[in-house]
């Protein structure tokens, strides 16, 4: 299995916040997560703003089904 974080900004602002108990990852599936986060990394400087970092967090096997 890999280990892939990748991560993608958007314009917006998250309104609203989870409660505690969903802060470490909005969505999980075994091996793949979703997270939204006000906390922004590598954000250009000409980005709009505000800005929304999605991040997304996989562990994939090296080869998919061949």
């Amino acid at each position: 299995m890999h280990h892939y974080i990748v991560f993608y900004h958007f314009a917006g602002e998250i309104v609203k916040e989870p409660s505690v108990a969903l802060v470490s990852r909005d969505y999980y599936v075994e091996g793949f997560s979703v997270s939204f986060t006000n906390d922004l990394e590598l954000l250009p400087d000409d980005f709009p703003m505000p800005a929304v970092q999605v991040l997304l967090d996989m562990h994939l096997p090296w080869l998919l089904g061949l």
